[in-house]
């Protein structure tokens, strides 16, 4: 089945015309802070899918975040197309389909050295080092020699619980 041709705009809108789904079932409140960093590192660069009447459809946290950091506009592609079934079914769509992958461990650790590896290290414990990926993190970073030989062990316990603590 091929895919609906159609159009896409990307508009702007005023952060305060969005209003949050309330009946949304993902609780967030606790990740804010990350998706924070997160912006501040790349931008605000995924938009907000939305209805003209400003309901969002994906991009709660991403709003959430960019309130906080008092972002005045953002990015928003309109779902009005969509009936109210094909909302209700993105919504869970989107939320589950992050779950449906499993990570290649092995890729998913970068080959990196020195200070470029300090720095990215660094970074990443920001927004995404949690749970499994903190064993990939500390495994990367403890393979570089010259990174071992430049941060010394109470440096690297220090930022290693840091990450065990946001995890």
């Amino acid at each position: 089945m091929a895919a609906p041709s159609q159009s896409l705009e990307i508009q702007t809108w005023p952060i305060d015309r969005f209003v949050l789904y309330a009946r949304n079932p993902r609780k967030n409140d606790a990740v804010v802070d990350r998706m924070c960093s997160s912006i501040r590192e790349f931008g605000f660069k995924i938009p907000v899918l939305a209805r003209s009447d400003g309901e969002v459809v994906d991009g709660h946290l991403r709003l959430k975040a960019a309130r906080k950091l008092r972002v005045d506009e953002v990015p928003v592609i309109l779902c009005d197309e969509w009936t109210l079934a094909q909302v209700k079914a993105f919504r869970l769509m989107v939320n589950r389909s992050v779950t449906w992958a499993e990570w290649d461990q092995e890729l998913l650790a970068p080959r990196v050295e020195g200070a470029e590896l300090r720095s990215s290290a660094a970074r990443l414990s920001r927004w995404v080092l949690t749970g499994r990926h903190l064993f990939c993190a500390a495994r990367w970073r403890a393979s570089s020699t010259l990174a071992a030989k430049r941060l010394s062990e109470r440096r690297e316990a220090r930022s290693l619980s840091s990450l065990i603590v946001s995890a």
